[in-house]
């Protein structure tokens, strides 16, 4: 089949849409991590795999694939002014959350919780071991030696324990002083994040646009300003907390009074929470830019190309399954399992891939959508989804297999183990099943064909060869012209006999859903088999 003339542009509106939705999953609170694999060190500046890339690298990336698709589709702008790129104010807004997050200073501040928490185990086992050798050090040497053998403690074992003791409580003191050292150093650090964010906003706010006919991009540089001024209160929110949990680990540390290591942790946890409600005031000023992004490609795609259009669509609301999906969601939100693979969200992407067929590999579409199937039953059972985490996991890969089928244009039969086909008899015994009666017909139709021609080329002319060969030719119909109609019609079947058992067995391998609970063993091919797309088969 002949590759459609706008291709190139269709996949990029499909890599536009995936890509909001994952600058969008990456930026928002307690979004996805999406995959990757951490490299075992950085030394001499070793280059990573893109999956080796840390978070912060691939938010970043995201953001500028973003930015450079929306260009290239000419949806960026909304004027002639720089300030009114969408790519720009999202990638500095996401810029600002970062910086609102702090996830330096809140990764140190778990450092010193951990800390924290070992020094508090630790004194508190080796205080039980003092008591108790105090405890038996108090026992009558009478009602020892009726005891069990060896169960006496001499007074060396209390002067024991009183040493570890001892040496546990200045381990502890050492641990909560180096955590005091740390948090000032987050403070200082960020004191000096608070200050250049002040500058920045400051610079943003008086940089209004003059030309008051160009209001959408005054009211975007307005949302800049707003979301610099929330980070740089929340820099300055969070230095605050670190030095109060500074003053609360330094009594832990010299302190007499009891509960003085509860008091620090609860400190430390509090800083920790004010910092991620500072973070949430910043994220609803890039989420509102990205509802308004969105709003602007849709509406331009729509003018340009309705191919496009569906293009961006499709992607999105594939990437938005994962990079939307809270796991743990409850209801039928717009972040639930339910909504994202409920019936609506599924039949409108099978829709949206079949108008896309043409531009994907003839395998493609059935396969994505069979996929599509089984993680909308997946979505509707509680059961299967039990753990949300590992099954997040398993929706995670299957997002990156529709990304390489669809916008990679991987060859999806290449997905199919070796000998698959030979050792899946089931599914090609299902597909007889199905074709039987045009599988008849070709059958009957070959062994006519060639009682025709052997009756025709033999060397008896008798007066029925004479009537039949007339009679077709009245008709206007010759012997290779039957011969060439019934073999056209056999290979017909048996092409789409073989492009419907490929089908099944590729939606089977690109399909990555987690175990299915007991009972439920061929709910995958069964919904695999419930698919609405097959292949276009040819006449």
């Amino acid at each position: 089949m002949t590759e459609p003339s706008d291709t190139d542009l269709v996949l990029s509106a499909v890599r536009l849409g995936w890509y909001l939705a994952e600058v969008r999953g990456r930026n928002r609170p307690n979004g996805p991590p999406g995959a990757g694999t951490q490299m075992p060190d950085h030394r001499d500046h070793a280059l990573p795999l893109r999956i080796e890339r840390g978070r912060a690298e691939t938010r970043i990336e995201a953001q500028t694939v973003l930015a450079a698709l929306a260009n290239k589709l000419g949806v960026d702008s909304m004027g002639h002014r720089p300030v009114s790129s969408y790519g720009a104010t999202v990638d500095n807004l996401a810029r600002v959350i970062a910086q609102a997050r702090a996830p330096k200073i809140v990764a140190r501040l778990n450092i010193v919780i951990d800390a924290l928490h070992r020094a508090d185990s630790d004194l508190a086992a080796a205080q039980r071991a003092l008591d108790s050798a105090q405890k038996a050090a108090r026992v009558p040497v009478a009602t020892q030696s009726e005891s069990v053998a060896g169960a006496s403690v001499p007074a060396s074992g209390v002067d024991d324990a009183d040493r570890r003791y001892s040496e546990t409580k200045a381990a502890a003191v050492a641990a909560t002083v180096k955590a005091v050292t740390d948090l000032q150093n987050a403070a200082q650090l960020q004191q000096t994040i608070a200050s250049d964010q002040q500058t920045h906003a400051n610079q943003t706010a008086a940089a209004q646009p003059p030309d008051p006919a160009d209001a959408k991009a005054a009211a975007l540089l307005a949302q800049l300003a707003a979301g610099e001024q929330a980070s740089a209160h929340a820099a300055q929110v969070t230095v605050g907390t670190i030095q109060q949990a500074v003053g609360a680990v330094q009594v832990a540390a010299t302190g007499p009074q009891d509960n003085a290591v509860e008091a620090a942790l609860a400190a430390v946890n509090l800083a920790i929470t004010q910092i991620g409600q500072e973070a949430l005031a910043v994220w609803e000023s890039l989420s509102d830019v990205l509802w308004k992004f969105d709003a602007h490609i849709q509406d331009e795609l729509t003018a340009k190309s309705d191919t496009q259009a569906c293009g961006y669509q499709l992607g999105r609301g594939l990437a938005e399954s994962y990079w939307a999906l809270n796991p743990d969601e409850a209801g039928a939100t717009s972040s639930s399992w339910k909504f994202l693979l409920g019936t609506s969200r599924c039949e409108e992407l099978t829709r949206l891939t079949g108008r896309l067929s043409a531009y994907m590999g003839s395998y493609t579409p059935a396969a994505v959508v069979g996929s599509l199937e089984a993680w909308h039953e997946v979505a509707a059972d509680n059961d299967w989804r039990a753990d949300g985490e590992v099954a997040s996991t398993f929706l995670s890969v299957q997002c990156r297999r529709w990304y390489e089928l669809i916008i990679l244009c991987q060859e999806p039969t290449t997905l199919i183990q070796p000998y698959q086909l030979i050792r899946n008899f089931r599914a090609l015994w299902r597909t007889v099943r199905v074709f039987w009666p045009q599988l008849a017909f070709a059958v009957v139709g070959i062994g006519a064909l060639i009682a025709l021609i052997v009756l025709l080329s033999s060397g008896n002319n008798n007066a029925f060869e004479k009537t039949l060969s007339a009679a077709l030719a009245t008709a206007g119909v010759s012997v290779a012209g039957v011969t060439g109609k019934l073999k056209n019609s056999a290979q017909a079947w048996l092409t789409r006999l073989r492009q419907d058992a490929y089908t099944e067995l590729i939606a089977i391998a690109i399909t990555s859903v987690p175990p299915p609970p007991k009972g439920k063993e061929k709910a995958v091919a069964q919904a695999i088999g419930r698919r609405q797309l097959t292949p276009a088969t040819p006449n």
